[in-house]
């Protein structure tokens, strides 16, 4: 579940919208993440996706629905064009049709920091930190009398 959630919080984060089956408009939160953790719009929405839409919700620019994803048989995987995960389905089953990316005229931009999902800074550095520890140290030069 987590890797849905990671995939659906990318995507939002490049301006991308959630179609609501049944609702006049789809949901597009901007800012997902702060820090490490999700905000608290995005985790509203999730909430919501789980359990009030789950059956129809989906991406616009894919037909896949978010339930679809939840049931373990989907893979995510980073598109070879963008880098971002998109769904592949299950063995047997024919592809849904191009990336999430293809209708966005903007991305991949690299100039642009990508979407990620939340970083927990404290464990990033600390395996800093650990691989610095365990790195061997440089020759200094010898010193002069």
């Amino acid at each position: 579940m987590a890797a849905v959630k990671a995939y659906v919080a990318q995507w939002l984060q490049l301006g991308k919208r959630l179609e609501l089956p049944g609702r006049s408009t789809s949901a597009a939160i901007a800012e997902t993440v702060a820090g490490e953790r999700y905000t608290a719009n995005f985790e509203n929405l999730w909430y919501s996706i789980l359990h009030v839409e789950l059956g129809n919700v989906y991406l616009l620019g894919t037909d896949v629905k978010i339930a679809d994803l939840l049931t373990g048989t989907w893979e995510l995987h980073e598109c070879a064009r963008c880098g971002l995960p998109v769904p592949l389905p299950p063995l047997g089953q024919a592809q849904v049709g191009p990336c999430v990316c293809a209708d966005l005229s903007t991305w991949p931009n690299a100039e642009t920091v990508p979407p990620h999902p939340p970083i927990a800074s404290s464990v990033h550095l600390q395996g800093l930190r650990q691989r610095m520890e365990e790195a061997p140290m440089a020759p200094q030069p010898p010193t002069r009398p």
